[in-house]
């Protein structure tokens, strides 16, 4: 009885969390914690290879050549579920006559993922100042986001006398995308006839043992 009861409770708090699951907007201004751990955020996750996420008054750095921030992060559901990407900001870190902030970052990758395939592609810049870039209805129901710039490769660029380039991203736009309502429907009916079928077995037993 205990474990329908549980089921079924189960069923209820997941369609009030469907009704109830709303937008939100990455900051990244609470920090990142220690070096090697994801960034955590309202529910959301963010990795990388190197784990510096935080960086330039609340935003997420990205560099392709020197310094400890990584050129891709993947963004995810901590709980594993599916979301929506509707838009963020690409801030530009170029500072003319210094070398590590030599130039803007012409090319950034964004690419969505649903059950391990890549369903969505889009592209930005940070040339020309500070862009936000808006998604189409193909990043959502995704279960990965992926960001990356494009200039990749593991040499120095200053040293060879070529600017290093820098970018940051902030402001992302994202929402969860709740279980579909039949589903929920059927698992909370499926809790319920399950509760119904377990309170009639003892009038059945009683009733074999008077015969």
């Amino acid at each position: 009885m205990k474990i329908i009861r549980t089921f079924a409770a189960a069923a209820a708090i997941a369609v009030a969390g469907a009704v109830s699951a709303s937008a939100a907007v990455l900051t990244f201004d609470s920090g990142s914690g220690a070096p090697g751990t994801p960034y955590l955020d309202q529910g959301f996750k963010v990795t990388d290879n190197i784990g510096y996420i935080v960086a330039d008054n609340g935003s997420m750095h990205f560099d392709i050549a020197l310094g400890p921030y990584d050129i891709s992060r993947n963004l995810t559901m901590a709980s594993g579920g599916r979301f929506s990407v509707s838009a963020l900001d690409i801030i530009s870190l170029f500072a003319p006559g210094t070398p590590f902030y030599g130039a803007p970052m012409p090319d950034v990758s964004f690419v969505g993922y649903a059950g391990g395939s890549a369903v969505a592609w889009a592209w930005g810049s940070s040339e020309g100042g500070n862009n936000t870039v808006a998604f189409g209805p193909a990043f959502a129901n995704i279960d990965r986001f992926t960001i990356t710039g494009q200039w990749t490769g593991n040499f120095d660029w200053a040293a060879m006398g070529m600017p290093d380039i820098h970018f940051a991203i902030d402001n992302i736009n994202v929402s969860p995308v709740p279980l579909p309502a039949s589903l929920l429907m059927l698992l909370a009916g499926l809790g319920g006839l399950a509760l119904a079928a377990r309170s009639r077995r003892p009038v059945v037993a009683e009733a074999r043992a008077s015969s």
